[in-house]
Parts: C-alpha cells; sequence; structure tokens
C-alpha cells in the first residue's frame, strides 16, 4: 500500500497501521499522542496546531472523531486564513 503513497506520507501510514493493529499501545492499551494540548477552545486549538495560516505545517493535523466536527473546523480555519478562498470543483 506504501507504494501508492505520496512521498513523505510513509511515516504517517505506517503510524495509522500501528494504530489499527494496536502495536502502538502502551501498557494500559491506549495510544500516546504527542503535543496534545488540553482545551475546550476551538481557536486556541487552531492557534496552536496552526500558529501561521499563511504557510501551514503539513506535518500538523487535527484530529476529531466524526467527519462533520472536521467539517466545521476546516470551515473555520479557511474563514481565518489570509486571501479569498475559491472552490473548485
Amino acid at each position: 500500500m506504501t507504494q501508492h503513497l505520496a512521498s513523505g506520507f510513509e511515516y504517517w501510514f505506517e503510524y495509522l497501521e500501528g494504530v489499527g493493529s494496536g502495536t502502538l499501545n502502551n501498557e494500559i492499551d491506549q495510544v500516546q499522542l504527542r503535543y496534545v494540548p488540553l482545551t475546550k477552545d476551538l481557536a486556541e486549538l487552531i492557534e496552536f496546531v496552526f500558529p501561521d495560516l499563511v504557510s501551514v505545517d503539513c506535518n500538523r493535523v487535527i484530529l476529531a472523531t466524526l467527519n462533520t466536527t472536521i467539517d466545521a473546523i476546516n470551515a473555520r480555519v479557511i474563514d481565518e486564513a489570509p486571501g479569498v478562498s475559491t472552490v473548485y470543483r
């Protein structure tokens, strides 16, 4: 499967495989995530993950359990990003 990935995404694929198979679980059967701040404020979370919306770091992501949640986060990030957004269909 990794031969079909864009360059640089091999690590991400292997990480997701490890999460799915349970090989990354610790002694209490949990996956430990790095750099996760505790906040209930979406604006604070977006600022932490994407401090510069002009040059977004593709190694940073916000994970959520529902696509509707991610859609709302994406809409907010796009609204806050400088410039005019364009939708191509």
